[in-house]
């Protein structure tokens, strides 16, 4: 099992009689959480509840923290609602294609460097190709259209939520111990994240596995 030293970690806090409620597990992937949960329920008796609550992946912990009530924007949803307004014809692979490398832009710049149209083009202007990655103007049509977008129709996505967790106005409860699964994986944008959990636990357990 993967996750096996994350969880004796985590069970040996709770056979020393600590609190599950003082803990936090962060986990890359819902299957990842799904395990550890799994495992720890096997030898204690928590609730479904409380399983969910203190072993959950970096998104469903944000999304409580945030307090927002917002849907979740995915970029197929954007995808029909921006070509509405430019084209009457059925949409093309091609055109498919375009947009959403466009988008995939839109989304590395995000993470990389920060929110915003000139973060995103500050890691455009670092690609090696930018011609044959996209279109600089549609790019900027691409990002604007996108934020009104989600202003209009009351939506966030991934990049939205972890960005406002980082707001000196989302605080996170002090932890006794957090322990990060696969720790090689997460982006430079999650590691922000992580190091504002890690500024208010007392003791961490970063887990990482071979590539």
């Amino acid at each position: 099992m993967k996750n096996l030293n994350l969880t004796q970690t985590l069970q040996d806090h709770l056979d020393k009689k600590g609190s599950f409620d003082q803990t936090l597990t962060i986990c890359f992937s819902p299957e990842g959480a799904e395990e550890i949960r799994a495992a720890i329920k096997n030898q204690n008796d928590f609730t479904s509840k409380q399983l969910i609550k203190n072993v959950q992946t970096i998104d469903s912990y944000l999304i409580d923290k945030i307090k927002e009530d917002k849907e979740i924007c995915y970029p197929w949803d954007f995808m029909e609602a921006f070509y509405d307004k430019k084209i009457k014809n059925k949409l093309t692979e091609v055109t498919k294609q375009k947009f959403y490398i466009a988008m995939n832009v839109i989304k590395s710049g995000r993470v990389a460097e920060g929110d915003g149209l000139e973060n995103i083009l500050k890691y455009y202007d670092r690609l090696y190709n930018k011609n044959f990655t996209v279109a600089l103007l549609f790019l900027i049509d691409l990002i604007k259209a996108y934020d009104l977008y989600k202003e209009n129709n009351f939506k966030l996505d991934w990049e939205d939520i972890k960005h406002k967790s980082l707001s000196s106005e989302v605080v996170f409860p002090p932890k006794v111990l957090l322990m990060v699964n696969q720790a090689q994986y997460y982006s430079p944008l999650e590691w922000l994240v992580i190091n504002k959990l890690i500024s208010v636990s007392q003791s961490i357990h970063l887990a990482a596995s071979k590539i």
